[in-house]
């Protein structure tokens, strides 16, 4: 809806602020867990180029999500801990950008306050409706494996589509080597980046086998580099070494047939949602108010409509696929997260497009339908899915209990390096928040949480055991 006619505009506009900023400052209760504190120990004990190396050799091919992994903030120390906070802001920020930069490039038109609105929506939806919002935003290790892949495969996408319009940034031979890096980095992230780039440029190359694509030289160029990125990725010899310590993996029926469960499920979750449902009711309602530019970014879209709602789901199963493939199960959702980042616009212009083009007179529509669908929207915004778990953990005290506790806890894994006893008894946590990931230590002391918490604070000749809760423990 147009802000400068109707308030639908500012509150849809002002929910997803809102959300973004109370996920933003939840970050300041956030603790490193599990595969934070073991890659940090690790990111201790050799040189960048060192590890970066055998970090291929013996565990995985992700060339470009183990830069910052091996490199994290906590590296240093727990006075590290406020740059590991800030990377979650960080990362809603550069995904504001992100979707920034793809507006832009499908509406070149578009006033510079519309572009950064249409970003600030998108990047709502993908915060508010992401499946495991802990492991995706607040868990560094999840966050710089999966959510940079959304950040730089979103960029490389506005980037192809400028190309494919021949509208270059700064020049010819700049905009391909940007295009080239944000690729190369995408692929990097992780396996379901690399099997979204093979068939993505597969399509592309299809295409142009049969005559229904132009590939130009920096099209060709870019196929190159994700041949030689994927096969970077895919040929490391830490691959096998990962899926070894699985069980039932490579088996192609039960992985495909588990695969489209989860495309099922997932897709049905998120059509479900008063977010979407609002939202497309409120664009069949008032379509023709939107700004020119949306209408005629819909019509260009429109006879694609069906490929884009159909998108969603086929992104839900390559994310899932890689991981029944090599592991045998969908251990963690952060998988999806990365799907549903690029679902964001997707169906979103599929909504567009489905919107139909009314000829009656707006005057004469009742302004109370529009406004109280805008604010139902902006409120399952904050009162729905993630919206809700950050609200109510902010609201509850459960952040700041919780932060308390855990500050407690690394005081004492720290104070246990001086202790003649070799066993370290911790208590349970108390609180669990809903939208802050909780992996807590085990009474087995070789549990790998409990091995991870004793490699980060060099206590690996004691024995760290979990012991019961804290009175006052709810």
């Amino acid at each position: 809806m147009h802000a400068r006619r109707s308030p639908a505009g500012p509150l849809i506009l002002g929910g997803c602020a809102l959300l973004l900023l109370a996920a933003a400052w939840l970050a300041r209760h956030a603790h490193p867990m599990g595969d934070d504190l073991a890659f940090a120990a690790t990111g201790r004990t050799g040189g960048f180029l060192q590890l970066q190396v055998e970090r291929w050799l013996l565990w995985n091919g992700r060339f470009s999500s183990n830069i910052p992994i091996l490199g994290s903030p906590l590296v240093q120390g727990l006075d590290g801990l406020a740059w590991y906070r800030a990377c979650a802001p960080l990362l809603i920020g550069l995904t504001l950008l992100a979707f920034r930069s793809l507006v832009r490039a499908t509406s070149p038109d578009a006033p510079a306050r519309d572009a950064w609105s249409g970003a600030l929506v998108l990047t709502a939806l993908d915060v508010a409706l992401m499946p495991d919002i802990a492991e995706g935003i607040y868990w560094y290790t999840g966050s710089m494996t999966y959510q940079t892949a959304v950040i730089t495969g979103t960029w490389y996408a506005a980037l192809w589509w400028r190309m494919r319009q021949g509208r270059w940034w700064v020049n010819k031979g700049v905009h391909t080597t940007a295009a080239a890096l944000a690729l190369a980095a995408f692929i990097g992230t992780n396996e379901v980046s690399m099997a979204m780039a093979v068939l993505f440029h597969g399509a592309v190359v299809l295409g142009r086998i049969t005559g229904r694509t132009v590939l130009t030289g920096p099209g060709l160029t870019l196929v190159v580099i994700a041949v030689l990125a994927s096969a970077l990725m895919f040929l490391a010899p830490g691959n096998a070494g990962r899926e070894w310590q699985y069980t039932g993996t490579r088996q192609f029926g039960y992985s495909l047939a588990m695969s489209a469960a989860q495309a099922l499920r997932f897709t049905a979750r998120w059509a479900a949602s008063p977010v979407v449902l609002g939202g497309a009711a409120l664009l069949l309602l008032g379509f023709d108010r939107l700004p020119v530019w949306t209408r005629e970014l819909a019509a260009r879209a429109r006879p694609y409509r069906w490929p884009l709602l159909l998108l969603p789901p086929a992104l839900v199963f390559v994310s899932a696929y890689p991981a029944y493939w090599s592991t045998g199960m969908l251990g963690q959702h952060r998988t999806i997260d990365q799907a549903w980042g690029f679902a964001v616009p997707a169906w979103a212009l599929a909504a567009l497009a489905l919107a139909p083009m009314r000829r009656s007179d707006p005057s004469r529509r009742p302004a109370w339908a529009a406004n109280g669908l805008a604010l139902l929207v902006s409120v399952s915004l904050l009162a729905t899915g993630n919206g809700l778990r950050v609200m109510g953990d902010l609201l509850s005290g459960d952040a700041q209990r919780f932060d308390a506790e855990m500050a407690a806890r690394f005081k004492g894994l720290e104070a246990a390096r001086s202790s003649a006893s070799t066993v370290v008894r911790v208590p349970a946590l108390n609180t669990r928040p809903r939208a802050l990931l909780v992996m807590d230590l085990s009474g087995e002391p070789w549990y790998w949480v409990n091995v991870a918490h004793a490699q980060y604070f060099g206590i690996m000749d004691k024995r760290i055991v979990r012991g019961p809760k804290t009175n006052g423990a709810r």
